[in-house]
């Protein structure tokens, strides 16, 4: 709790701050409140729309809720932007393999085994 008063009020020495915001939106996520942390970076990205790291924690939370067009697009802007920064890379691929998981499931191909006899 001591954390967001300290960071409400560096906000409200800079309101104009997307690092301000996106820290703010970090420690919403580490207490579980997705919708404020989503409020948070999307309102980082308007303040500065090229900042990697608000792009990808909210493509994350979008992964993580199935949002997966929203996810990749972000996540694939993050890894665009920190080329050399494996770890964007890797979020954006297992956000990939997650959406790709999730719609092989929808269409039964992934759950529902199938047999194939060759004459």
């Amino acid at each position: 709790r001591e954390a967001f008063s300290i960071l409400r009020e560096s906000f409200k020495i800079d309101p104009q701050s997307s690092k301000t915001v996106v820290m703010i939106g970090i420690a919403q996520l580490a207490e579980g409140d997705t919708t404020r942390a989503i409020q948070a970076f999307q309102q980082a990205l308007k303040l500065q729309p090229d900042n990697v790291t608000a792009l990808a924690s909210l493509g994350m939370i979008y992964s993580s809720k199935k949002r997966h067009w929203e996810a990749l697009r972000l996540l694939e802007q993050a890894a665009k932007m920190e080329p050399n920064d494996q770890t964007y890379r890797k979020t954006y691929y297992d956000a990939w393999a997650r959406y790709r998981t999730d719609s092989l499931n929808a269409m039964g191909w992934v759950t529902e085994k199938r047999s194939v006899t060759f004459r």
